[in-house]
Order: structure tokens, then C-alpha cells, then sequence
């Protein structure tokens, strides 16, 4: 059984933006998309950006540290940085964690975190 908990009020969020909020202690991403709400790491698993400052074009957010992409509604790498960002910082982008979103009274509620 999921333990769900309240983040924000669905109208935080508008549609096309991302917002990161703070859940147990994580830094967690809300993006909300044409297809509804999805909550990922708001951490880039490349070298620990914000992603919440980076861009949302659809359902893929860019960081705005070395430009590593994910999709949001999977959490799946969708481009990893710059072999020459991967030479010089020898890491590589890895998929977010994601969580279960639901919308129920007004509220944006995800589990899992």
C-alpha cells in the first residue's frame, strides 16, 4: 500500500512548468505536461544539478549544469551529456527516480519518496 502524501496544490504547477519541492528530505520535481502530472529526482543523476532550473520542452527536462536530458514521465535518460563533458568529468547521466502521482482534491499527492 502506497504511503501517499500531499506536495502542492495542483495550480503550483501550470501546465508546461516544473516546480521541485522538498518531500522526506528529497528534492523532488513536479513537471506537468499535456498528459498530466509526473514527479521525478529534481537531483541530475549526472553531477547533481537542479534540474527545476533547467528547461522543459514536452516531456524531457534538461539540466542546466552540462545539459543531460530525461523524460520525465519514465525518468529514463533520454540524451546523456557531451562525450567531452563525460572525457573531462568521467560520469555519466543515469535514469531518475521516479514516483506515483495522483491528483485528487485540488492536490498534487505522490507515494513512494
Amino acid at each position: 500500500m502506497a504511503d501517499w502524501q500531499k506536495v502542492c496544490a495542483a495550480d503550483e504547477v501550470p501546465l508546461g512548468r516544473m516546480k521541485k519541492f522538498t518531500v522526506q528530505e528529497k528534492s523532488v520535481l513536479i513537471a506537468h505536461i499535456a498528459d498530466g502530472f509526473y514527479a521525478t529526482s529534481n537531483v541530475c543523476t549526472h553531477m547533481g544539478g537542479d534540474l527545476s532550473k533547467g528547461r522543459l520542452r514536452g516531456k524531457v527536462v534538461r539540466c542546466p549544469v552540462h545539459w543531460s536530458q530525461f523524460d520525465v514521465t519514465t525518468g529514463k535518460v533520454h540524451k546523456n551529456v557531451y562525450r567531452l563533458v563525460k572525457l573531462f568529468t568521467r560520469r555519466e547521466a543515469h535514469d531518475l527516480a521516479t514516483y506515483p502521482v495522483k491528483v485528487e482534491d485540488g492536490g498534487i499527492w505522490i507515494a513512494g519518496v
